[in-house]
């Protein structure tokens, strides 16, 4: 079973607002039913985010029709992976297509055994994740938010600034400088009752303005990708109680490949120290003690 729950979401900021009718459905089936109803769900719903100006009924109904099809077309594509790896892929990719520069996905949820399963992938610069790091997404107000509403949330705005404690000012003023100022935060659920998460939407040196008529014209299927990408992992079990970060399990594929320390400074282009730094908190996270037992349990317990 797939439980698909299409929840209410109102939000003011700056007098820039949308708002979602409630809906509750639960899908039964497999992974593509479900999503292809979502799809339904969602776009009969299409475009109702109140701002500049209304467009057209004729407009509105073109572009949902057209955004339906692009759906649809990105769902086949997600049912061909193989990895969770390759599912991020794809979701990158469409988001860069549709104006989306960065993507900050993180999601958490217990097994059976209680055992809290993290996950996290980005699409950030290097440079500007190493310095955000985990830390940052723990301290940061999205985190917060994700952990606390079910609404999307804009990004820079007076309201929100408001409300933030000096050090989430910090890590906001940490994006700025690398130019990224406008974005939104998308809670995710899911799992089990304990799951939740979701994902930050930015792009790099973008103005308010030209963000909001992205968003105008993109929100519903931005939304739709996300949760299409969400599904997947969900449906096919992709979370495991080994919370690498998004460079840990490069590191780890590499070992698991069977590459020196060496090739490995070489492959991903970072000093020695870094990668040593790495392959400990591998071992520590994996309660494995050499390369050998890394490699076996990421083979066995599917991590890569």
């Amino acid at each position: 079973m797939v439980a698909t729950r299409v929840w209410q979401k109102n939000a003011h900021v700056d007098c820039h607002t949308y708002h979602d009718r409630p809906k509750k459905i639960v899908i039964l089936g497999g992974f593509s039913r479900g999503l292809y109803c979502y799809i339904l769900v969602t776009f009969l719903n299409c475009y109702n985010f109140v701002t500049y100006a209304e467009q057209s009924k004729e407009e509105t109904m073109q572009q949902g029709a057209g955004n339906n099809a692009q759906l649809i077309a990105f769902i086949d594509r997600l049912k061909g992976c193989n990895s969770r790896d390759e599912a991020w892929g794809i979701l990158d990719q469409e988001l860069k297509n549709n104006g989306i520069d960065n993507a900050l996905y993180g999601f958490a949820t217990k097994n059976a055994n209680n055992i809290e399963e993290e996950l996290l992938f980005h699409s950030h610069r290097d440079d500007f994740f190493e310095g955000y790091g985990a830390e940052g997404v723990k301290g940061d107000w999205a985190t917060v938010h994700c952990s606390q509403h079910i609404s999307s949330i804009l990004w820079n705005t007076t309201e929100l600034r408001s409300t933030l404690s000096p050090e989430q000012i910090e890590i906001e003023n940490y994006a700025f400088d690398f130019n990224i100022a406008e974005g939104i935060t998308i809670p995710l659920r899911g799992g089990s009752s304990y799951g939740w998460g979701g994902i930050g939407l930015s792009a790099t040196g973008m103005q308010k303005e030209e963000w909001y008529k992205l968003l105008i014209d993109r929100k519903e299927y931005l939304n739709a990708i996300v949760q299409a990408f969400h599904e997947f992992l969900l449906f096919h079990g992709y979370f495991q109680p080994y919370p690498l970060t998004s460079r840990e399990n490069e590191v780890m594929k590499l070992i698991v490949d069977g590459l020196s320390r060496k090739e490995i400074v070489h492959k991903l282009g970072i000093d020695t120290k870094t990668v040593e730094a790495h392959t400990y908190k591998i071992r520590q996270k994996l309660h494995c003690t050499n390369d050998v037992q890394v490699a076996v349990k990421a083979i066995t317990f599917n991590l890569i």
